[in-house]
């Protein structure tokens, strides 16, 4: 990108404060993440995986790992883990290699009463109208960045 580029020019201030915005909410949420996962005993990691799990409901051993970008035995580790914990609990997927991972109802627990600590954050501090608002530009702004041509 230029300075001449009209894209650039119209829209540079308003694009550089929302993406400043995104950043400080993606800090604030993460050091929000560690303050929940440090209260629930957790750490990090662990704490990501069960609200990884808890948003996207059923995961194999590697889509978890995709998820999180952790390895493999990462993920192995980290799911002997949260099992020990009963957070976690494994069943058998499509044939015997296959390893399919779900919260128990103490993870489903666990997550819900960080969600509701969420919800009423963001209830008491966003007005309705803001919220609608919001959505539709954070949905419209994720629409522009799925199509953001990838690096090799």
């Amino acid at each position: 990108m230029s300075e001449t580029d009209p894209d650039v020019t119209d829209a540079g201030d308003d694009v550089v404060r929302i993406l400043i915005a995104l950043r400080h909410l993606q800090q604030v949420s993460s050091d929000v993440n560690a303050e929940e996962a440090e209260a629930l005993g957790l750490s990090r990691t662990q704490f990501q995986a069960v609200s990884h799990l808890s948003v996207h409901g059923s995961n194999t051993s590697r889509q978890l790992a995709d998820a999180l970008n952790l390895t493999p035995g990462s993920v192995t580790n980290l799911v002997n883990q949260l099992v020990d914990m009963h957070l976690v609990q494994r069943s058998s997927g499509r044939d015997r290699r296959e390893v399919i991972l779900g919260l128990t109802p103490e993870g489903m627990q666990t997550a819900n009463a960080v969600g509701i600590r969420y919800w009423r954050a963001v209830a008491d501090g966003v007005t309705p109208q803001e919220r609608e608002t919001t959505l539709a530009a954070l949905q419209n702004m994720s629409a522009a960045l799925a199509r953001f041509p990838r690096r090799s």
